[in-house]
Order: structure tokens, then sequence, then C-alpha cells
């Protein structure tokens, strides 16, 4: 018994139809590769892989989970301090300043900082200057540090976007002056 020219083409249509929809439906739900964030050329620092300027609410919450207070415009973080947490702060949905804090339980000193970052002249004093923790500025890596150069103690680190001194002090430092006057 001879099959006809037709019947045969047309099984062939039906196995190729059906071997593309199965192609179809099995790569159809397939997600694409996440986009990596993109990190500056200008050597801006980052803070457990979020980046101040670029990393937002929604990125933040993915890489650090649940934060331990949530307000209108920043994120808190538990610290290994009992009573400060790290702080994240937002604009317009994107991470503006982040605040590490430091505590006596955590390993990194001022020499660990400046001897990735190299020393500064941007200085500034605030409240804690009286007890010798100054902040010490890196507007071109965007991080900066409220630390005690006679203990090598820190308080905190702050990451920020790449920006000039007198931005970051209009913007981030408003209660610090950059001379050391007899009110602190």
């Amino acid at each position: 018994m001879k099959k006809s020219p037709i019947k045969i083409r047309l099984f062939l249509l039906i196995i190729v139809v059906v071997v593309a929809l199965v192609g179809y439906f099995l790569y159809r739900n397939k997600k694409a590769p996440p986009v990596p964030v993109p990190i500056p050329t200008s050597q801006q620092s980052a803070w457990r892989e979020v980046v101040p300027g670029l990393s937002t609410k929604e990125e933040v919450t993915q890489k650090l989970g649940k934060p331990k207070i949530e307000g209108e415009s920043s994120l808190e973080f538990e610290s290994t301090s009992t009573t400060r947490n790290h702080t994240l702060s937002f604009e317009e949905g994107v991470v503006s300043l982040i605040k590490e804090i430091v505590s006596f339980r955590d390993t990194i000193k001022v020499s660990s900082l400046t001897s990735k970052y190299g020393e500064t002249s941007d200085i500034l004093y605030g409240p804690d200057a009286e007890n010798g923790y100054y902040l010490f500025v890196y507007t071109e890596k965007g991080i900066a540090y409220l630390g005690n150069p006679a203990t090598g103690n820190l308080l905190e680190i702050w990451y920020f976007p790449v920006t000039s001194f007198d931005d970051f002090q209009k913007k981030w430092a408003t209660s610090y002056s950059k001379s050391l006057s007899p009110k602190f």
C-alpha cells in the first residue's frame, strides 16, 4: 500500500508545526539574564553593591532584604551598633546618601580607609569634633568618613554620588564647618 504525496506532505507539515509550537512554549517563559547595575568609571564608591546615584529603592530591598525601619525617603538596616542603624536616604526613588554605622564590634579603622583612598585635605568639623571626630571627605570617590585620626576609630562611613566639595557640604553636611570653631 503506497501513501499519497499529499498525505506525506500533510504529515510533515503537522510535525513541523508541533515542533515549532513546543519550541515556542518552552522558550517564551525563559527570562532574560539580569542586567548588571553599571558602575561609573569615576571610581564611585558603593556599599554592599548599592551604588549612590544609581541604585533604586527596589534594588536596595532586593540586595539587602527588608529594612528595620522604612521612612518616606529613607530606609534603615540593622548595624552592629545597639543604638544606631545604617541609613539610606533617597531622592526620587534613587539612593542619594548612605551612612554606614561603625561600632566597636567592627574591625575597620581610619587606617583601612586612608590606605585605600589616601589622605585628604577636605576635612569638616561638626558636633563630634570636640571628641576628636572629623569628617574626612573624598568627593571624587563619593565617600567620606567620620573618624578620629588620633585613636583610629570610626563612627560612620558615608557614600554619595561623586560631587564637588561645596555641593557635598551644602547637601549632606550642613551641620559641619570648614573650620574648628569653639561652638563644637
